[in-house]
């Protein structure tokens, strides 16, 4: 028999481990994308491999968008406007470098700091 809370935490728990998988995908894409990127040169690509870690991942939040799932992606107070941008840089590395079946069965992601939110 499972108590009330055990299931409200073995819910916490689920969330937090799919939250996890997704900074892990996440980093996976970015590792990637780093060989692809071209422009950087061999110094650059170095420093960027050192602060692609799971600390320097922002989360996602899953929500639903006209009946379609998205990702509300977490900013990280901390990071540089620089890290910010190279960040950016490896994920349109990556999905410029993803097939048409691999875009379509991506969930739509959307940076918490460009969301505008309209008050009526």
């Amino acid at each position: 028999m499972l108590l009330k809370g055990s299931l409200a935490a073995y819910d916490l728990h689920k969330q937090k481990c799919r939250r996890q998988g997704r900074k892990r995908e996440k980093l996976t894409r970015r590792t990637v994308a780093l060989e692809k990127v071209k422009k950087w040169d061999k110094n650059l690509k170095g420093k960027v491999a050192e602060v692609l870690t799971d600390e320097y991942m922002s989360s996602e939040e899953s929500s639903i968008e006209d009946d379609s799932a998205v990702y509300v992606i977490k900013t990280i107070p901390w990071e540089s406007s620089q890290l910010k941008k190279r960040k950016r840089k490896l994920d349109k590395a990556y999905e410029k470098s993803s097939g048409k079946r691999s875009k379509q069965r991506s969930v739509k992601r959307v940076r918490k700091d460009e969301i505008i939110i309209f008050i009526t």
